[in-house]
Formats: C-alpha cells, structure tokens, sequence
C-alpha cells in the first residue's frame, strides 16, 4: 500500500484528498553535524531559561529566609543570591553540552540502526495546484 518514496500517490488511492497529494519520504540518515549545531543552539536557550527560572526561585527563597532570621541569614541571603546568579550560566553551559552530546550519540545510533531495519517514513501532505520551483530553473 503506497507509492515508491517522493512521488505522488495515484488517483485512486484512498490516502489522496481532492487537491492535496500526499508524498511518503524515508529518513535514512541525519547528518550529525547539522543536528549537534541545532541541538547546541536550542539547548543553550533553553538552559539560559531554566537558570533564569532558577535563580528568580532562589532569590525569593533567600529572601524569604532573610526576611525571618537574623543576620546569618541576611549573608546567606546575599551568598544565594550570587550562587543563583552563577547557576545562570552554569546550568546553560551544562544542558547544552550534555544534551549536544546525547544528540550526537543519538543520530550516530540512529544511521547506525536505520540501515539495518530502515529509517523513519514521514508522509507530507502538499497542494497539488502549489507549483514547486527549483533554484536551477
């Protein structure tokens, strides 16, 4: 049931919609640079999130504790404060390392095995009345 990879599905078939062709492709391979360069930038944003995240928690906690106490924690608060400041960075720097590595053992698994049972099939669905235009022509 369906067609050879990239072409268009016949005119009977029952996954056709009245203007829309559905095309099947297989993603045999990632290309692993490609994916450690978009996993490196997206884990960089969001570990700067989640450090901002962080440190807005631990300033109101220190505050919260400072506002209780004595002098101990008044110093403890301003040392967690700094200590949130640094977590910034930290937990940034950190989940994009780790998380690049993991992508680049991953899409090195992933050719690894998509050649011995196949890759991922992926249907698009696209205007049949849509002109796709090539940059050679």
């Amino acid at each position: 049931m369906g067609s050879p990879e990239g072409t268009p599905l016949e005119e009977s078939h029952p996954l056709r919609y009245f203007f829309w062709v559905i095309l099947m492709y297989e993603i045999k391979r990632l290309d692993v640079w490609s994916v450690v360069k978009v996993t490196f930038i997206l884990s960089l944003f969001l570990g700067l999130v989640i450090g901002i995240i962080f440190f807005f928690f631990m300033f109101f906690i220190t505050q919260f504790a400072s506002a209780l106490g004595s002098d101990v924690e008044a110093e403890l608060a301003r040392l967690g404060s700094f200590v949130g400041l640094f977590m910034i960075f930290f937990i940034a720097i950190f989940t994009s390392v780790f998380n690049t590595i993991m992508s680049a053992l991953f899409s090195i698994v992933y050719n690894i095995v998509s050649k011995w049972i196949g890759g991922v099939r992926v249907s698009l669905l696209i205007d049949e009345n849509e002109r796709v235009v090539s940059i050679n022509e």
